[in-house]
């Protein structure tokens, strides 16, 4: 087996040194990019075995302004009832994700998904929080438990972070923007 080559290098120092002398600018360290879209989700899960009922959750989400809509599943509209102009949505956690209106009050579901994607056409900040008050009206109302994107409990550091991933994404925009 042979000995591995090693070659000897430059320190940092006298290799920027030697760029400077020659002419070539420093390579600019990139700022981190964010992706162009982002999803913040909040899941909400039963505690209970038979899940949440759906007439209850229905009340509870009707209560916190979602109107059943497109793709047949419920959203915070901005105003008009227009795909472009929802905030956020909720999904039931069951595939394919749906809600049937006419079986609702004999539907259950182990727990649903709230979704808000970036950008958003309002106040991304005001709609997570309008999504986060959500999500905690129906594990109150319906003893369920806050979740988050991966599953794992929520905790307020993770709520946190959502908050801290809406700023950078809206801060990452206005540099593209310029």
């Amino acid at each position: 087996r042979e000995a591995p080559v090693i070659k000897p290098s430059k320190p940092v120092i006298k290799a920027q040194q030697d760029r400077a002398q020659q002419g070539q600018p420093e390579p600019e360290p990139k700022p981190q990019q964010l992706a162009l879209e982002e999803v913040v989700i909040i899941s909400v899960m039963a505690r209970d075995r038979s899940g949440f009922p759906g007439a209850a959750l229905l009340e509870i989400l009707l209560a916190n302004g979602l109107r059943y809509g497109h793709r047949n599943i419920f959203h915070c509209y901005t105003g008009e009832d227009r795909e472009d102009e929802s905030l956020y949505s909720v999904v039931n956690i069951v595939k394919p994700g749906t809600f049937d209106l006419n079986s609702m009050d004999s539907f259950h579901t182990p727990g649903v998904s709230l979704f808000l994607t970036l950008p958003s056409p309002g106040n991304a900040m005001d709609a997570f929080e309008s999504m986060l008050a959500t999500a905690r009206a129906i594990a109150e109302q319906l003893n369920g438990e806050l979740r988050d994107d991966q599953r794992s409990v929520m905790t307020g550091q993770t709520i946190e972070h959502c908050r801290q991933r809406i700023r950078d994404f809206e801060m990452q925009s206005r540099l593209r923007a310029r």
